[in-house]
């Protein structure tokens, strides 16, 4: 039985009741804003969060609740309002006539502990002003970046739409884990790679510090000789196609993982010629740049290949994850990769099949000896 203002028993909240107080105060919070639509429009952010939390003291009565039980959270915390001990409210708004804007923080750090359970109340204050509220998984979208990787709310997401679907893992699994980067990177270079689109997230930091990405850009003119030769390594392992002449994730992964412009990076391995000798000793045939590159990195491609460090186990896991797929030996993970390479070889010399297999014979010879192209 509800108990009046003054015979108030302050109980446990359920959920249940959560879920109707939110609906309840949206309603009463629409009929003001069709009553008095200039005095809705002309909150600011801090405003409306204040007169939610009085909204909901006014409602609190109803559910044998204290109105101090429902307070502000502290500043810059998550949620905006906690309610009883398990609840908060999350208060969004926009001054567009739509249903949709950039939510907070995917990392959530600043959550209070002992929140399980929120909700997200959305002011459109645009065109008629409005106001909806649902359960805070249901109405994120997708993620957008500003200074960090943040929700994208949609107020009319249709059920199974979330971006927590589209990843196949609960948004409270998902809150939860030590590394909540890690899987949203995943999916997203994972959705770039499905589409084959000639894109890559920038936004999203490195699993380790070994890999964070400086917060300055450079040209590639300004990287030490050998830092190229390392990064060009590491770039023929993550993206055999380059021998293919593809360069596009190349790019892409020079500036988003290194902060690297390099707009012609196609020069970086092939520019300057064909090759000539192999240790000093004359050839019949050309050797085409980018292979002598290749051949000439051996060294520091078999050091990544055998010994990878964690950062670069990382990154082959994302972009080149069959070199790690059935826990293979070293020696077998190199077997994979040459095999790769003898066939982007073989296709490069499309109409001279012979002499491209020769050439990819001689390639695999040639790097597994770590010869000289010269």
């Amino acid at each position: 039985m509800k108990k009046g203002k003054q015979n108030l028993i302050t109980v446990q909240l359920t959920y249940e009741d959560f879920r109707t107080l939110m609906h309840d105060a949206v309603k009463t919070m629409n009929n003001e804003a069709c009553s008095n639509p200039d005095k809705i429009r002309s909150m600011d952010p801090t405003a409306l969060e204040k007169y939610t939390l009085g909204i909901l003291r006014e409602l609190a009565h109803r559910y044998n609740l204290d109105e101090k039980a429902i307070q502000l959270n502290k500043r810059q915390a998550f949620p905006d309002i906690v309610a009883g001990e398990a609840y908060g409210v999350e208060v969004k708004q926009t001054k567009e006539d739509r249903w949709s804007s950039t939510g907070s923080s995917i990392v959530e750090s600043t959550r209070s502990k002992g929140i399980d359970r929120i909700y997200l109340l959305f002011g459109k204050m645009g065109g008629n002003p409005k106001f909806k509220c649902r359960p805070y998984e249901e109405c994120m979208e997708d993620i957008a970046v500003t200074h960090s990787p943040r929700y994208r709310i949609n107020m009319e997401l249709e059920p199974g739409q979330t971006i927590f679907d589209k990843m196949k893992i609960p948004y409270e699994e998902l809150r939860k884990k030590e590394d909540i980067i890690e899987p949203v990177r995943v999916y997203y270079k994972k959705r770039a790679q499905e589409k084959s689109t000639k894109e890559m997230p920038w936004w999203i930091g490195s699993p380790t510090e070994d890999t964070a990405t400086n917060i300055n850009l450079r040209l590639w003119s300004a990287v030490s000789p050998k830092e190229a030769n390392d990064l060009l390594a590491q770039v023929f392992i993550l993206f055999p196609e380059v021998l293919g002449s593809e360069f596009i994730q190349a790019a892409l992964w020079l500036c988003t993982r290194h902060s690297i412009l390099c707009h012609n990076v196609r020069d970086q391995f092939s520019a300057g010629g064909q090759y000539s000798f192999v240790n000093g000793n004359p050839q019949p045939e050309k050797i085409p740049h980018i292979l002598g590159t290749f051949v000439n990195l051996s060294a520091q491609i078999k050091s990544h290949l055998y010994n990878p460090s964690e950062a670069f186990s990382e990154e082959i896991k994302i972009f080149h994850s069959v070199l790690l797929e059935g826990g293979h030996t070293s020696e077998e993970r190199m077997d994979i990769y040459l095999k790769e390479v003898k066939e982007i070889v073989e296709n490069k010399l499309t109409g001279e099949k012979d002499k491209a297999a020769t050439l990819a014979e001689q390639i695999q010879g040639w790097f597994k000896s770590e010869s000289v192209i010269s």
